[in-house]
């Protein structure tokens, strides 16, 4: 039994959490790119 199949549960919940803050992450970087695109329209 190897690292990998003797903790799988928990990169399991590892792999779950990370795909979670990427989502996030990925969200947020969308939103700063509208808000950037719409002020940067305003003070033109």
């Amino acid at each position: 039994m190897g690292v990998i199949e003797g903790n799988k549960e928990g990169l399991i919940k590892e792999n779950t959490r990370l795909i979670k803050a990427l989502k996030l992450a990925e969200e947020e970087g969308d939103i700063l790119k509208k808000a950037a695109a719409y002020f940067a329209k305003q003070f033109q």
